[in-house]
């Protein structure tokens, strides 16, 4: 039976209740997870000694002892925790040599920002729906114009509503960029760098800021699109925080001549930097 729910704030984890000295029991256990998972879109690189790791939502990256200390269990009770809550359906743990990661299933339903956007995303469609029950005489043409603005970034539909257009972001890089590597498959992480970028600025949730940046800044970027020394940047490379961060700031701009181009020391340092992160990639790949 469903009575609802309350928010649990992560804060409580500094109340002396919560800090006093015991054994934890399951359902503590288990809101200690929920707290430790990863509540951020953008993924998180977790430095193991000399091992980095990448964290995603609805992740967590802890080794058995140290879930262990926090609930004052033995490791071989942590890992028996673990498989009854695999076999429940509410997380899956694997090894990653250094540690282990964790990953609650359906983590959005406890997390109050995406279910606030599920429900935002619900009375639009319902509301789209009755407004076409109502109109349902309207040319199509002049409906179409009034769901969508002509430069297709939603500023007609409520403010607060801004879904980032995956598939048309990903048509204007094929279509300004075509030789970069095309997009086959895009996966969760680069959704979730993709959606951090879109939302980080008002500016950039705007098609037309996604055309002008894959002309302005990738295309005619010698190095990003394999004219310098083979290495070439991907969407999914392009978005992350980092990475983008250097784009927008002019680090892989042409020096000199575009035949024989001759970069400057920062930039030289950013694309070595570039080339070292995309080996490391492959290499986890």
């Amino acid at each position: 039976m469903h009575r609802g729910y309350f928010a649990l704030w992560r804060r409580f984890e500094d109340h002396p209740f919560w800090k006093e000295p015991r054994v934890f029991s399951k359902a503590e256990a288990w809101i200690d997870i929920l707290w430790q998972t990863q509540h951020e879109e953008e993924p998180k690189e977790i430095i193991f000694g000399m091992t980095v790791l990448t964290q995603h939502y609805g992740e967590c990256l802890k080794s058995t002892r140290t879930w262990a200390k926090r609930w004052d269990w033995s490791e071989a009770k942590v890992r028996r925790f673990f498989k009854l809550l695999d076999k429940l359906g509410q997380l899956s743990a694997k090894n990653e040599i250094v540690t282990t990661r964790i990953k609650v299933i359906n983590f959005e339903q406890y997390d109050p920002r995406r279910r606030a956007n599920d429900a935002g995303a619900t009375q639009e469609r319902r509301t789209g729906d009755a407004q076409a029950a109502t109109n349902k005489k309207v040319n199509t043409a002049n409906t179409a114009n009034t769901l969508e603005s002509p430069n297709g970034d939603s500023s007609d539909l409520p403010p607060k509503i801004s879904r980032c257009p995956h598939s048309k972001i990903i048509s204007l890089y094929h279509q300004h960029c075509p030789e970069l590597p095309r997009v086959k498959e895009w996966a969760d992480p680069f959704k979730g760098y993709l959606r951090s970028r879109w939302l980080e600025k008002k500016e950039r949730q705007n098609l037309s800021w996604w055309e002008s940046f894959f002309k302005d800044h990738i295309k005619s970027s010698d190095f990003l699109m394999g004219r310098v020394n083979g290495f070439q940047a991907n969407l999914g490379w392009i978005v992350r925080k980092s990475n983008f961060q250097k784009i927008i700031n002019g680090q892989y701009v042409n020096r000199g001549p575009r035949t024989g181009s001759k970069l400057g020391d920062a930039n030289a340092r950013a694309c070595q930097e570039a080339i070292e992160e995309m080996e490391r990639e492959n290499a986890e790949e």
